[in-house]
């Protein structure tokens, strides 16, 4: 991607008059060298001092704006690309660079934007419409926290494996998730019902998307909130997914949604959502209510079972979200073990993921000793190597498929 923002300014630049240099020219010429020698400092700086003089001049706005995202800082490249375009708005290069800025910072339809608005500008442009399709037809989770459960990242392969368990149901499965963010785990979910079972199934996914308070504030004007980005970062994520698998979601807390939803209307539900007590607490009672006999309610975050912690420790940091467990050591979400543990005891839990399936009796444990689980496709190379270790040294999967 930084590679065609490059490539596309030198475009720009080799289109520049072979009149002889005035000055200001000669001052772009010492920034963009100092820009190409990696002093970004330097060459901003310089940027700066002749768009002071001169803000009309697109093609230094658009230098700062590939300043910034060589940087990362794409929502500062956002705004930069932005006063090129704004300058000259039939400039090709201009507004797919924007797109590109707009795809780092997460923007995702404002980037989808952009790449159409270029390809009308420069609709023989075979290189920008292979481009754009690849946008459209990608998962995208580069967005603080995109890729839920990084720190065991084999949780989502014992996801995929529970969908296998329920492979002799002769009908489409129904999943219900609990807390989406940007959508890694329904990928996950979506493949799985692809892949592992014949006749697919849906996916109906429950999230604020609200703004959340550990997440690094965007204080860029015009860019947007963390929980409009992550919203609009999960709508594509669920675009992407296999078509014969249906993703519907609701946009509300699961205090607001889940009492709506029909009794035993599903066969796996996924709970992630809020870790405290309380409201993890709803969420088991509310899924009990909504998932059929025979089917599977699991979730994340059950990094230690309450018998190997304290229960009144646990009680007294239930409103926590994660702190390290004074008898285990290990760290762990208080409010999460709790709540299982006081919904039903001991679970079956695999590295964090627990899973526990639905009697007429009330719940029993289940294996994976018999199942299979893929590997995430869209995990990058050291999680996926992190997953094949994992699976080397375990036995409690039956089978497991890159």
């Amino acid at each position: 991607m930084e590679k065609g923002v490059q490539e596309g300014m030198e475009s720009v630049n080799d289109n520049q008059s072979s009149a002889p240099p005035s000055e200001e020219e000669d001052r772009i010429a010492k920034a963009v060298e100092l820009h190409d020698a990696g002093q970004y400092g330097d060459a901003e700086s310089l940027y700066l001092e002749i768009i002071r003089g001169n803000p009309a001049n697109a093609r230094v706005w658009a230098l700062l704006g590939l300043a910034r995202y060589q940087q990362r800082a794409f929502s500062d490249a956002v705004v930069f690309f932005r006063h090129a375009v704004g300058l000259q708005p039939g400039n090709a290069v201009f507004v797919r660079n924007l797109a590109l800025a707009f795809l780092g910072a997460g923007r995702l339809s404002d980037a989808d934007e952009q790449f159409q608005i270029a390809l009308r500008l420069d609709p023989n442009n075979s290189e920008l419409r292979q481009e754009w399709a690849r946008h459209k037809s990608t998962c995208f989770l580069a967005v603080p926290g995109g890729l839920q459960g990084i720190h065991a990242p084999q949780r989502q392969v014992y996801m995929s494996a529970t969908v296998d368990l329920l492979k002799t149901i002769d009908r489409p499965l129904d999943i219900l998730e609990v807390g989406s963010y940007a959508g890694a785990s329904v990928i996950t979910w979506a493949r799985s019902l692809d892949r592992l079972h014949e006749q697919g199934g849906s996916i109906l996914c429950v999230d604020p998307w609200e703004d959340n308070e550990s997440l690094e504030k965007i204080d860029v004007q015009g860019v947007g909130t963390p929980a409009d980005l992550i919203y609009d970062v999960f709508r594509h994520n669920a675009s992407v997914c296999p078509e014969r698998v249906r993703i519907d979601h609701i946009r509300a807390t699961s205090g607001d949604a889940l009492p709506r939803l029909r009794d035993a209307s599903f066969d796996i539900i996924y709970v992630d959502g809020c870790h405290f007590y309380e409201e993890t607490s709803a969420d088991l009672v509310e899924s009990h209510r909504l998932l059929r006999t025979g089917g599977i309610l699991c979730g994340d975050d059950l990094e230690v079972q309450a018998a190997q912690s304290d229960v009144n420790w646990l009680r007294e940091n239930k409103r926590e979200d994660y702190l390290q467990d004074p008898v285990s050591g290990q760290p762990l979400h208080p409010g999460v073990t709790l709540a299982v543990h006081e919904f039903f005891g001991p679970v079956s839990a695999f590295s964090g993921f627990w899973a526990m399936r639905k009697t007429g009796a009330g719940y029993e444990p289940v294996s994976f000793a018999e199942a299979t689980g893929l590997m995430p496709i869209h995990w990058d190379k050291p999680y996926k190597r992190e997953v094949r270790r994992h699976f080397a040294k375990t036995n409690d999967l039956g089978a497991f498929v890159e």
